[in-house]
């Protein structure tokens, strides 16, 4: 009787090594071992004559399972993963079980070291195994026949194998001994991925106590074509259900999702988000310019990258914006994976529930008093900014969404009155609006701000900031921006980039973004009759937003995104106990209904504060 080992490896060479030390001393020519690598990142080298070692690129382990399973010249199979152990008389014994000619042989197990779950598993010959492993159990070819693992599953792939090939109905035998050995803290093994929620394939558990709905025998027929599904009950009254899942009395375990009713015994585990990017902001009141940098990032990198913006707290309307296009997710300590982590402000922490390749800190300010670079991986948003903090390190510009509104005549200007940091700011602005009114020239300015200037006339007009002014901006005759001081300037560029020529002080990052005197607007001093000098243009190409996203690019490594995010639906609620709402701003009263995303309204429902419409 001849024995095929099928051994699907991913880059875990250390644990491999050893694996194969312990077979080459039991090798013999009744059997062959055949090692598929899935496409690792550093390809296995093992220099062993008996070994047949086959490349693949990466498809998952049921696909590896499924090569082997092509390749096997054996009368029986084995399958060994590739981070585990066996014993050292594993192929003595089993050649000696091989003999009888049973359909399958179960394998006596445990766990190999003492961190992770222990396990302990003795089969007799009452004791039979009762977890699906393929790897406890040993099976005759022609047993197997034209069974394949199911590819569309990339985790629990060992479950559906072996109720699909009903045990039951075959000839069974044992090895009391401990033959397998289990490594259970092995650090992103495919176990802990798909516990953590990582793969394609989840485990949902049903908790039907009285099984009696033929609807049901269709709902997890086609669930368990791509999860691992269990079926909690008292009395099932649907035999065909055992086909599709595995049946029984309620017992500990842990789900991704639970359905039916209630079941204590299950844990429920917080899936994990798999995204490519991460942008991480501890807060942002909005009508800012990180608000902004994350709107414009979001809407031109999305068509690139699966992005999922992370945060402590935004404003309501920033969420709401970008949810059309991303994730946005509050922390709540759901863990994530990502390639690359984009840290927003300098003083945050990383977040430790994120798991990522690469991260970078993204310097949106001048160094000023009190700023420091806590991380050597910057990327500045102006050489201003770079040059402030004396460091080297990339620049990439902000990149502004290139739609374009309907349009009207105005003055519009999007800032921060009162902060000390623009310098004479509001003095200018009301000079400037004097000044103007003073040689007749007529004129509605619009500026949005959170505070109201001081001494100014009553053509112009204080707005509540909105994370969105580009309808504004469109309408605009020029964009009015005196600040002294800044990095970047988001609102310029952005008025820029839709053909909005701008009246600016003679900032220093005027001339890294290539603006013009006289092209793209004017820079002024205290002459302001140049306003009716100023010609109208289109188009600001200073900043090409191919190159922004090529630099990007870069940056982020070309990826393939899954483009799997669906849009949070809404939910309505109503108010059953007075609240002050911190997204709106203000009290909410009982009766009254609110639309809401799904997550802020299922967060409102668990503190009674509301209920579903």
């Amino acid at each position: 009787m001849k024995l095929s080992i099928i051994i699907p490896y991913y880059n875990v060479k250390q644990y491999t090594d050893e694996l194969l030390a312990v077979l080459d001393k039991q090798m013999d020519e009744t059997v062959e071992v055949i090692l598929i690598d899935d496409g690792s990142t550093e390809p296995y080298h093992p220099s062993y004559d008996w070994l047949t070692l086959v490349r693949l690129e990466h498809a998952g382990t049921s696909h590896v399972r499924n090569k082997g399973l092509d390749m096997a010249n054996g009368d029986y199979i084995a399958f060994i993963d590739a981070d585990d152990l066996v014993a050292k008389d594993y192929i003595h014994k089993l050649k000696d079980k091989l003999q009888k000619g049973k359909d399958y042989i179960e394998l006596s197990w445990k766990s190999l070291t003492p961190k992770g779950m222990q396990y302990n598993c003795r089969v007799t010959n009452t004791q039979k195994l009762q977890n699906p492993s393929v790897c406890t159990r040993v099976f005759k070819r022609s047993f197997i026949g034209d069974m394949r693992f199911n590819e569309q599953r990339d985790a629990g792939e060992d479950e559906q194998f072996t109720r699909f090939l009903d045990l039951s109905r075959g000839s069974r035998d044992f090895i009391s001994s401990y033959m397998y050995f289990y490594r259970t803290d092995v650090e992103g093994s495919q176990v802990k991925r798909f516990k953590s929620g990582l793969t394609r394939t989840k485990r949902i558990v049903y908790h039907v106590p009285d099984a009696t709905d033929p609807k049901l025998v269709e709902e997890i027929r086609e669930l368990d074509k791509q999860h691992e599904v269990f079926l909690f009950c008292n009395e099932n009254h649907l035999p065909e259900l055992e086909k599709y899942c595995q049946v029984s009395r309620p017992y500990k375990t842990w789900a991704h999702i639970i359905k039916g009713e209630p079941c204590p015994m299950v844990e429920l585990i917080a899936e994990a988000i798999k995204t490519q990017v991460v942008i991480y902001i501890s807060g942002a009141p909005g009508h800012d310019g990180l608000s902004t940098f994350l709107y414009n990032f979001c809407s031109q990198m999305r068509d690139y990258y699966d992005i999922t913006v992370l945060h402590s707290f935004l404003n309501y309307g920033v969420v709401k914006r970008l949810r059309p296009m991303v994730r946005v997710v509050s922390r709540n300590k759901k863990p994530i994976t990502c390639d690359t982590l984009l840290m927003m402000r300098l003083g945050d922490t990383v977040p430790e529930e994120v798991k990522y390749n690469q991260m970078f800190q993204i310097v949106h300010c001048t160094k000023g008093a009190n700023r420091t670079l806590q991380r050597d991986d910057n990327i500045f948003v102006s050489k201003v900014s770079r040059d402030s903090f004396g460091v080297k390190g990339p620049i990439i510009y902000n990149i502004a969404d290139p739609s374009t509104p309907n349009k009207t005549l105005m003055l519009v200007s999007t800032t921060r009155v009162g902060a000390s940091d623009k310098g004479q700011q509001d003095r200018k602005m009301v000079e400037f609006a004097n000044r103007l009114n003073t040689e007749g020239i007529e004129f509605l300015w619009l500026y949005f701000s959170e505070n109201t200037l001081k001494g100014a006339p009553s053509n112009m007009v204080r707005i509540d900031p909105v994370d969105d002014v580009r309808g504004y901006l469109a309408h605009a005759d020029y964009l009015v921006h005196l600040s002294e001081n800044e990095a970047f300037c988001y609102s310029i560029t952005e008025a820029l980039q839709m053909g909005v020529p701008v009246i600016t002080t003679d900032l220093p990052i005027l001339k890294e973004l290539g603006f013009r005197d006289g092209k793209h607007g004017y820079i002024i001093g205290d002459d302001i009759s140049i306003i009716q000098k100023i010609p109208r243009f289109k188009g600001f190409d200073a900043v090409d937003p191919d190159k922004i996203i090529d630099g990007w690019r870069a940056v982020l490594g070309d990826t393939t995104p899954l483009h799997d995010y669906i849009p949070d639906m809404h939910k309505t609620v109503r108010c059953i106990n007075p609240y002050k709402d911190l997204q709106l701003d203000r009290m909410v009263n009982v009766g009254e209904t609110l639309d809401l995303d799904r997550e802020r309204a299922e967060y409102l429902v668990s503190l009674k504060l509301v209920e579903e419409v």
